[in-house]
């Protein structure tokens, strides 16, 4: 346990600031991976809140595995190592991002890396993370999956 989070889980760290975030998708791709899998992991969505973090909240109350997702709100920036750390993988859905700053905390971290495939996070990553369409959320359980049953 690391900050009163349960082993094993999944980390999403970026702000609750809109769809284009991906969390909904997220959320949904975390569901089909729980349904598929059996498995007794968990996902946390760290990150600054805003208005929208109400749609996001009402996604998690409504799932079927929302006692399995939290949301941390803002995380110290000293302490995100350690939460990386502690995860099976990062997972960033988000689109229309610049830098993706964290991708590469969590390449630092020596965490695998689920990423979108979309916009200039593929300059980022270059060939460490797994890929998948942010739209598609088979694609994104799947590759939840993978990361979690294949040891390369």
């Amino acid at each position: 346990m690391l900050f009163s989070i349960w082993k094993p889980y999944f980390i999403f760290s970026s702000r609750i600031s809109g769809p284009d975030k991906k969390h909904l998708e997220l959320i949904k791709a975390f569901e089909l991976f729980k349904k598929q899998t059996g498995l007794p992991h968990r996902l946390i969505l760290a990150g600054e809140e805003s208005d929208y973090s109400e749609t996001v909240h009402k996604a998690v109350f409504d799932s079927p595995n929302g006692t399995d997702i939290f949301i941390t709100g803002h995380f110290p920036t000293e302490s995100l190592a350690k939460l990386y750390s502690g995860a099976e993988a990062c997972i960033f859905p988000a689109v229309n991002e610049g830098v993706g700053l964290p991708i590469l905390e969590s390449m630092a971290c020596g965490i695998p890396v689920l990423c979108s495939n979309n916009g200039a996070l593929k300059e980022f990553g270059t060939d460490i993370p797994l890929y998948f369409d942010s739209n598609n959320i088979e694609e994104m359980a799947d590759c939840m999956e993978k990361v979690i049953s294949d040891t390369k």
